[in-house]
């Protein structure tokens, strides 16, 4: 079970897990929103919700307290989708992706 499965690391982790021919389970804190919730676990990867993964991670033999833990601990984060006017408000200028950043300024870390 990768919890934080489409945050920065948790999603190196999934990709690799999928390379190497492993079947991965998500935890999807977004499971049964509007848009599927799913649409952001890779191809190969079961998205799942907290209670089902629970019930899973107590049947591994995990201890319960861990388990609550674990599940407290990925509830309590922030949505990495949300998205700001900050940097529009700031600079004037909508904001772009880092992708978009680093391509405009590929000479520059050649």
């Amino acid at each position: 079970m990768v919890i934080g499965s489409t945050g920065n690391l948790g999603r190196e982790v999934v990709e690799g897990l999928v390379a190497a021919g492993a079947a991965p389970r998500a935890l999807s804190r977004r499971q049964g929103a509007p848009d599927g919730g799913v649409e952001r676990v890779p191809e190969g990867v079961e998205a799942v919700p907290p209670d089902i993964a629970r019930e899973r991670m107590l049947a591994d033999g995990r201890p319960p307290a861990l388990v609550d833990a674990l599940l407290a601990g990925a509830e309590a984060r922030p949505a990495s989708e949300l998205i700001t006017t900050t940097v529009e408000d700031l600079t004037g200028a909508p904001a772009r992706t880092f992708a978009r950043w680093a391509a405009d300024r590929v000479d520059v870390f050649r």
